[in-house]
């Protein structure tokens, strides 16, 4: 059996796996974009200082995921015309400005992209590791 580091735990498959990670599936169930973040927000935070990370951009995508979950906290009103229980999205909500909500998603998307890449190079290099040294 694979040993895991410190203050990090290994599931019953053998994976190794931070405290309160999205296990399994858990995450295909939900399009609450606030509990996503929860689980990835620690992550974001382990960053900062590193890579020109800096807690203030780990903020303001807090605040941003914040803003969409109040407008969509199931994720209908952005993605469909017509809620699921056939009311119209988007009717509580008068007024979004185009341009700022563009600017704040791309802003965001920048993040994120960036966080999946670093996700993606430390997998790869414990990949490789793991491959040269053996488990």
């Amino acid at each position: 059996m694979r040993r895991c580091p410190n203050s990090v735990l290994e599931t019953d498959n053998g994976v190794c796996s931070k405290p309160g990670a999205i296990q399994g599936d858990d995450f295909l169930n939900s399009h609450n974009l606030a509990k996503l973040w929860d689980k990835l927000r620690p992550s974001a935070e382990e960053l900062i200082g590193e890579f020109g990370v800096r807690k203030v951009e780990v903020d303001a995508i807090t605040r941003i995921i914040w803003q969409l979950t109040m407008i969509d906290p199931d994720g209908q009103e952005l993605r469909y015309h017509v809620r699921t229980d056939g009311k119209p999205s988007l009717a509580n909500h008068k007024y979004i400005d185009p341009p700022k909500f563009q600017e704040a998603m791309l802003g965001a998307s920048a993040f994120l992209d960036g966080l999946t890449e670093y996700a993606f190079q430390q997998l790869e290099l414990r990949r490789e590791i793991a491959e040269e040294y053996g488990p």
